[in-house]
């Protein structure tokens, strides 16, 4: 009698009984193998993906992106939750007043120009700590020579940046008729700046294996 591969049953594979299986003998005891079921391939969730949808920006330029993606390798935490937090303290300056936005006409549209010799120096920022520690953001390590491109012809998308955050962006840019990326770059640019002079610090949790910021504080 032919020898029967024992996987043939898993493969699919169909073996046409001898001449003296044909002939009444016994069949052939079940198997263990027979038993056994080949685990499906499950398929991969999407849950995080909707619940943290990207968003991007155009004309963030290169530098505020790299020192962003240098504090989330600090912080140990997602490069979306850093610009998350930076925005909001940025929109919350320009609510009190202390982060004046500027447009100017240019051509059809508008542009801002805060990023004056003084708009770093206003009053308001050191309310609730009145001797801040500065505090250096790292440099990021990069393995081969970057392209440097115009940064109205870069855009750069984030995950984890929340809806709240990204509307209230908007609105802004819609009321002053400036870029949404422009409006971007200068609130990233002020939370950096109030980042580095210490006037701000992050508040992350441990989260699993990384940690996740709740917030900041003055």
């Amino acid at each position: 009698m032919p020898r029967r591969d024992p996987f043939d049953r898993l493969k699919g594979v169909y073996t046409a009984p001898s001449s003296s299986e044909q002939a009444g003998q016994p069949p052939r005891p079940a198997s263990v193998l027979d038993d056994l079921r080949v685990a499906e391939r499950k398929k991969r969730g999407r849950q995080y993906e909707r619940s943290n949808p990207t968003v991007s920006f155009r004309g963030i330029p290169t530098d505020i992106n790299e020192q962003i993606v240098a504090l989330a390798e600090e912080q140990r935490v997602m490069v979306g939750e850093i610009v998350d937090i930076l925005l909001d303290f940025g929109l919350t300056c320009v609510e009190r007043g202390t982060l004046p936005l500027e447009p100017r006409p240019k051509a059809t549209r508008m542009t801002l120009f805060p990023l004056s010799n003084s708009w770093q120096r206003r009053q308001g920022w050191s309310e609730g700590n009145l001797n801040p520690i500065p505090q250096p953001i790292p440099t990021r390590k990069t393995r081969k020579e970057q392209k440097f491109f115009a940064p109205w012809k870069s855009v750069v998308s984030y995950r984890g940046v929340g809806k709240e955050t990204a509307d209230a962006l908007r609105r802004l840019a819609d009321k002053k008729h400036v870029p949404v990326g422009e409006v971007a770059t200068v609130l990233l640019k002020h939370g950096l700046e109030a980042y580095r002079a210490g006037r701000i610090r992050f508040n992350p949790q441990p989260l699993t294996a990384r940690q996740t910021l709740v917030g900041w504080s003055e």
